[in-house]
């Protein structure tokens, strides 16, 4: 098997708008009369989850994922534009031989494209040099090639195709008016504030609360809500404004989740963003460039790339940020250029109920990567793979919360807390294989690192034929690629990280960037970075390399940020990615296991047993794809562990030179297991 095969053209799936409807109640029924109602929730658009067996995952962990409504592209992507603008013809004249740069021409037809046009690129070569922008106030268009294989964008330039706006991205409005004083519960669809004036009907928005950082309200069971460098109002979720009144703003999609009591929330919007905006059948090729984000979509909703192939970036494929149900479908990213880190083929940065599926990510590191506050995304049905670490990264920069991870092919995933913490997830019916298979070596199947909250990991199937060992986890390491901690953390018993809430005083100041802190708690190393913050926060001094350590004194001379405060003044001390370096013990108490099969015991361990309970064929699918064909639904069972490459459109296109897996309905499944009648 060639893992850097090319592929064909994919064809588009065919979708319809399904409109927004409010989630839908537990039902407590049955099992067997459950799950049917689960199945007409999800047609109806109700909450996907919140009906499962509550024996299986805890309600409080679940949202609406329910695809083409609550999560992805409202409705799928549209099928329905075909009113062409080639811009190899009159009055644009983009060259489509790759010998002269086509960026300009392009940039003019997308300009002067109309809401529902196509900006077509015909068969050909177009080399870019600049990068080509569709802005805020270019809505509901689509840029179209002739197919992966047949349109190919010769990229000289770090980003080929931005779309949106980065002018929010610190979600600063308003500054006023904007306190949430009711509605903030799990499943909501309405929240009040003091003023609306700001919000418009359509617009995205983020709700974001207050850390939670009490000892005591964690000691009795709250979930910490971490940043090594101090940052707040780290939980947050993007929702859109359905409509409002004076005083309140109903929204959809619904609140992910009820905060801890006494914790602020607030709301702000993004002004500018972008609206149904599509990027199809083309290949984009930094072979003579230095491709870094070779597509951007910043502030946008209801947006999508599909059958694009990326290939030899520097750094990262597509880059979602700060957008609202978009989508990523059927596309192939692969081969980057360079090794090491800072890479991924898909990178989602604070972006809400999106939907990643069928794509195909090789040779880049890592695959997926979820960062900032994601929330409420699902990332399905896809195959991904590499030579390094984590394949699958569900949290780089904090705080992710309630994203599905569905029915996907990896070597492992990770939770990496590198930054912070990260909660809610789920891991349902995937195959964690544990093997390079471009090396052909063994790796770790899941690693969960500090901060990590409330995951639940329900019907995957870890390992492969030949598979040893006595367990797939990990749980509670503080850091990427080891397992060396200093001393244990259980704050959920009131035994926290040595660095957790300290504070310090500053002794000399010998310059705006350099002087001496006397710490009151926490440890520090030279060379390590430390973050100062003082007045609530507001002033931050960033230590790059502690230059001396005497006892619990502290001193440096390279400090970037608001400069030294006065001596005598107090400051908060955070450690950044070096401090925090217990095993945290919470990390595996608080995570769900039920009926992951293990192929190094040859079992499902006793203790993750269901009984007599089933499991849903999937969490936010009512039924199986039509673009599964003949493949079995579900793919991966571990009552009857069979796994393979082909188990899945995206695997079986891997593997077969990127022909689709056969049409048709598959024969009934011969070794049916009722577990209750």
């Amino acid at each position: 098997m060639n893992p850097y095969m090319t592929f064909e053209s994919l064809k588009r799936r065919r979708s319809e708008w399904v409109p927004e409807i409010d989630a839908a109640k537990a039902i407590k029924l049955p099992i067997r009369k459950r799950v049917r109602s689960v199945l007409a929730a999800l047609a109806l658009g109700g909450l996907s989850a919140t009906a499962l067996n509550a024996e299986l995952i805890p309600a409080s962990r679940v949202v609406n994922w329910t695809a083409g409504v609550a999560v992805g592209v409202p409705g799928g992507i549209p099928t329905n534009r075909t009113r062409l603008i080639n811009v190899t013809l009159p009055p644009y004249n983009a060259n489509n031989s790759g010998t002269s740069d086509a960026s300009a021409a392009i940039q003019a037809a997308i300009d002067a494209a109309s809401p529902n046009d196509v900006v077509y690129l015909p068969a050909g070569r177009y080399l870019i040099s600049n990068t080509i922008s569709i802005r805020h106030n270019k809505d509901s268009i689509t840029v179209r090639g002739a197919g992966m294989e047949n349109t190919i964008i010769d990229a000289r330039v770090n980003t080929v195709f931005t779309v949106g706006s980065g002018s929010d991205y610190q979600w600063a409005w308003p500054v006023v008016g904007n306190n949430v004083t009711a509605g903030m519960t799990q499943g909501s669809t309405e929240i009040t504030i003091a003023d609306t004036s700001a919000f418009s009907t359509g617009q995205i928005i983020q709700v974001a609360v207050e850390n939670q950082t009490d000892p005591a309200a964690i000691a009795a069971g709250a979930t910490p809500i971490v940043s090594v460098g101090g940052y707040a109002y780290l939980r947050r979720q993007l929702t859109r404004v359905t409509s409002k009144t004076s005083s309140t703003l109903k929204i959809f999609p619904p609140i992910h989740f009820t905060p801890d009591a006494g914790l602020k929330a607030r709301v702000n919007v993004a002004q500018f963003q972008t609206d149904f905006v599509g990027i199809e059948d083309m290949t984009l090729d930094g072979t003579n460039g230095q491709m870094i984000f070779p597509i951007m979509f910043q502030q946008c909703y209801g947006s999508w790339i599909s059958s694009i192939k990326i290939i030899n970036t520097q750094n990262y494929g597509v880059f979602f940020t700060d957008s609202l149900n978009c989508e990523a479908r059927k596309c192939v990213i692969r081969d980057r250029k360079v090794g090491g880190s800072n890479g991924a083929g898909v990178l989602l940065g604070h972006v809400g109920n999106s939907l990643i599926e069928d794509n195909i990510i090789v040779g880049i590191f890592p695959a997926v990567e979820v960062n900032t506050s994601s929330t409420g995304n699902v990332v399905a049905y896809n195959v991904l793979e590499n030579s390094i670490g984590g394949t699958l990264n569900t949290n780089h920069a904090p705080h992710n919360s309630f994203n599905l991870y569905e029915g996907n092919i990896t070597p492992n995933m990770q939770a990496d807390g590198y930054f912070g913490s990260a909660s809610d997830d789920t891991f349902f019916r995937n195959w964690m294989h544990g093997t390079d298979k471009t090396l052909t070596l063994r790796t770790f199947m899941t690693s969960l690192n500090r901060f990590t909250r409330n995951y639940s990991f329900v019907g995957n199937i870890f390992g492969e034929a030949g598979t040893t060992g006595t367990s797939p986890y990990s749980f509670g390491n503080p850091n990427m690629g080891n397992s060396m901690y200093n001393n244990t953390a259980r704050p959920s018993q009131n035994r926290f990280w040595r660095d957790w809430g300290a504070t310090g005083t500053v002794t000399s100041r010998s310059s705006d960037s350099a002087g001496s802190v006397q710490l009151n708690g926490g440890g520090v190393f030279v060379g390590q970075l430390v973050i100062l913050r003082w007045e609530n926060d507001n002033n931050l001094h960033r230590i790059i390399s502690v230059s001396s350590v005497n006892g619990s004194t502290i001193t440096w001379n390279n400090g970037t940020g608001t400069p030294v405060p006065a001596q005598g003044t107090v400051v908060k001390v955070y450690f950044e990615s070096g401090g925090y370096q217990e095993l945290d013990e919470d990390v595996g108490a608080t995570t769900v296991l039920k009926a992951n099969y293990f192929f190094g015991t040859r079992s499902i361990p006793q203790n993750e047993a269901i009984g007599g309970d089933s499991l849903p064929a999937s969490l936010f699918r009512t039924s199986k794809p039509e673009w599964f064909g003949t493949l079995k639904w579900p793919p991966f069972d571990p009552f009857d562990p069979a796994p393979s490459f082909s188990s899945i459109p995206a695997g079986f296109r891997y593997i077969n030179l990127g022909n689709e897996p056969p049409a048709g309905v598959a024969a009934a499944p011969s070794n049916v297991r009722v577990l209750r009648q």
